[in-house]
């Protein structure tokens, strides 16, 4: 009886002991995953900024060679903006 119970205890000790080491293994993995995720955030989030910094740089450098042509896009696009609003709120009121 004595080494059955010496036995269980070894193999319950091993078997926490196991479990212990599989919780801190898959502790760090998603520690890993989480800190890769926020880089990959990151760099995307930087990349994205780059990008809408350049683009108003270049509409600003455009509207400066050519002030009337911009003017003009601008009006078109507000006028289609504004048709696209203002039809919306007609069909929701209905």
């Amino acid at each position: 009886m004595a080494n059955l119970n010496t036995d269980t205890k070894k193999l319950a000790n091993g078997l926490a002991s196991d479990f212990s080491h599989k919780i801190e293994n898959s502790n760090n993995q998603l520690e890993k995953m989480a800190y890769d995720s926020g880089e990959k955030i990151g760099a995307a989030a930087s990349n994205f900024a780059t990008i809408a910094m350049d683009s108003v740089a270049s509409s600003r450098d455009y509207v400066k060679e050519n002030p009337y042509k911009g003017v003009a896009i601008a009006m078109a696009t507000g006028m289609v903006v504004g048709s696209f609003l203002s039809s919306y709120r007609r069909r929701s009121k209905d």
